[in-house]
C-alpha cells in the first residue's frame, strides 16, 4: 500500500506531539508515585512505538516516491 509522503510527514508530527505528551505524563507519574511503574512503562513504550511507526511511514512513502526513479540512467 502506497503512503503519500505529505501524509506520512503529518503522521510523524502528530506522533511527535503525542509522544511528547506521553513522555510528560510519564515523567509526572514518576515524580508522584512509583506504584504505577507498569503503567508508566506502557506509556513510554507506546510513545516509542508511535514514533517508530511514523518514521517507518515516512521511509515507505519516500521509497514509494523514489521507487520508479532510475538513478543510473
Amino acid at each position: 500500500m502506497s503512503v503519500d509522503l505529505t501524509s506520512a510527514i503529518m503522521n510523524v508530527k502528530a506522533a511527535e506531539i503525542a509522544s511528547e505528551f506521553q513522555y510528560a505524563v510519564a515523567a509526572r507519574m514518576l515524580r508522584t508515585t512509583s506504584a504505577q511503574s507498569q503503567a508508566i512503562l506502557q506509556l513510554v513504550e507506546a510513545a516509542a512505538e508511535a514514533m517508530e511507526a511514523a518514521a517507518a511511514g515516512v521511509a515507505e512513502a519516500t521509497f514509494d516516491l523514489t521507487g520508479g526513479v532510475d538513478v543510473y540512467a
